[in-house]
This record gives structure tokens, sequence and C-alpha cells, in this order.
């Protein structure tokens, strides 16, 4: 079985609260065919996350520098709004304790902001 490669670009929406990051994003995906869609979180306050209109595509890539509680809550309004949608989380630290209630909403991975060590 084939499949048909249509002439549209996968959208990719950024949502951080941070310029650096979404500036550093924007850098780096400037030359990608992927249509780029930069947001920035005015509030990282979890109520107002939950009721956030994030704009449709079909990948988010979420900063998870705000609060667990801010950022459980903007995931799950993603997930209930945009249920197709892939989500990628990252963030400086996973510990154990805020990956496991991430993973409880149903992310299968995360990747840390920083570059990996050189041994």
């Amino acid at each position: 079985m084939t499949t048909k490669r249509t002439g549209t670009k996968l959208t990719v929406c950024i949502l951080s609260p941070h310029p650096l990051v979404l500036s550093e994003f924007e850098r780096i995906l400037a030359k990608s065919q992927f249509k780029v869609i930069i947001k920035q979180l005015e509030s990282t306050l979890a109520p107002d996350l939950r009721t956030l209109e994030p704009p449709k595509a079909q990948v988010y890539v979420i900063d998870a520098h705000a609060a667990k509680p801010a950022t459980g809550a903007l995931l799950a309004n993603l997930l209930e709004r945009f249920p197709e949608s892939r989500l990628i989380v990252v963030g400086e630290q996973h510990n154990e304790t805020n990956s496991f209630s991430l993973l409880r909403l149903g992310f299968k991975a995360f990747s840390p902001m920083s570059k990996p060590a050189n041994n």
C-alpha cells in the first residue's frame, strides 16, 4: 500500500512564556519544511492555560518551564481541543514526580532542552 503525500506543510506550534526560547526554536526551524507558529504564553497560571485558545497545529512543542499544575492544564487543554495532534514537551529537567503526571495524561517521551554532554 502506498501513501500519497500532499503539498500541505506540517504545522508546528511552539508554546512558551519565554521570548528567548521562542526565538531559538524559530531560528532552528526557520529553514525547515514546516509551517511554524510561535505563540508566547502571556500567563503561566493554570486557570489561564486551561482556557487558552491556541492556534490549530498538527504538532505542539510545549516549554515545560512553568509550574507543574500550569503545564498540566495547558497539556490537558491541547489534548481536549486537538486529540489528533502530537505533543512534544521540552524542559530543563524531567524528574520522576513531574514526568509521572505527564505520563498519566498520555505522553510517551520527554526531551531535555539542554544539549547532551560530550563524553
